[in-house]
């Protein structure tokens, strides 16, 4: 995985590092000042990252809804505790209680610096975010590359994606 990361010309950290540590430095590195988070869950990883990038407006996006396969989910203390993690971020944590799909519908087009996936681990569901946020953003990474629903629609979309740690990919330079 190391050897992965760097041919895509990011200086990695070890493989144990978590996905919010390294996002957090991919953002100071590149020096974006615009990005969002595609599922939130509980805003650790989002509220980590406003934290660590102080230059740093980030959109973050989830349903906080019953969706196929988080049914039992306590969507709604999710949203409290994300929401209360980020309270002191003030402007810089715009959230949006709604799907991805929806969301995409608000975001201009060339606005953002990058956006992280992490939301709907289908198939379809990744494919339908890497479609509809591509046009949003310089650069496209997310989560769980690991899952073969996640593999299966990012190798469709970028068949030469990079890896980092914690299960992350990226899409490679020149597909955006």
């Amino acid at each position: 995985m190391a050897d992965n990361c760097r041919k895509s010309g990011l200086i990695c950290p070890p493989d144990e590092v978590h996905r919010k540590q390294f996002l957090a430095r991919l953002v100071n590195e590149r020096g974006w000042t615009r990005g969002a988070e595609l599922g939130l869950w509980d805003g650790g990883t989002y509220s980590y990252v406003l934290e660590h990038c102080p230059g740093l407006t980030l959109i973050g996006i989830d349903a906080w809804r019953p969706l196929p396969g988080y049914e039992d989910w306590p969507h709604d203390a999710h949203e409290a505790q994300t929401r209360e993690r980020t309270a002191e971020f003030g402007d810089r944590a715009i959230i949006y209680r709604m799907t991805t799909e929806q969301a995409a519908n608000v975001v201009e087009d060339n606005s953002l610096d990058f956006v992280f996936i992490d939301a709907d681990h289908s198939t379809p569901g990744v494919a339908l975010d890497i479609e509809k946020w591509r046009p949003k953003a310089r650069w496209l990474l997310g989560h769980d590359i690991n899952w073969p629903s996640v593999e299966a629609a990012v190798s469709a979309a970028f068949p030469g994606y990079t890896t980092g740690p914690d299960h992350i990919w990226m899409a490679p330079d020149g597909y955006l």
